[in-house]
């Protein structure tokens, strides 16, 4: 069973969280910056995409679950962050 960081990250403060395509931006600390937060986690990525990745990089399937959920995330302004999937040519 994957970890749902999204819920993880809900015990923090939710003053000024955002929703964006691209993810949940969550716990605004404005004394780094105007819109910097402590959380992002990034949306699941479209199935094909991730389907494609998995087989081409070999991801262990505890992984890919993982990814189902959040396409990753950086976690306390970078101190733990994982890996994101896109679409070729999307960013």
């Amino acid at each position: 069973m994957a970890i749902d960081l999204l819920a993880a990250v809900s015990k923090f403060d939710d003053t000024d969280d955002r929703e964006t395509d691209a993810g949940f931006f969550r716990t605004c600390v404005p004394w780094v910056a105007p819109l910097a937060h402590l959380h992002i986690i990034f949306k699941p990525a479209p199935a094909d995409v991730l389907t494609d990745a998995a087989k081409r990089m070999r991801m262990p399937p505890g992984f890919v679950e993982f990814l189902k959920k959040q396409n990753g995330a950086i976690l306390s302004q970078g101190v733990l962050a994982s890996m994101v999937f896109t679409a070729p040519g999307s960013l």
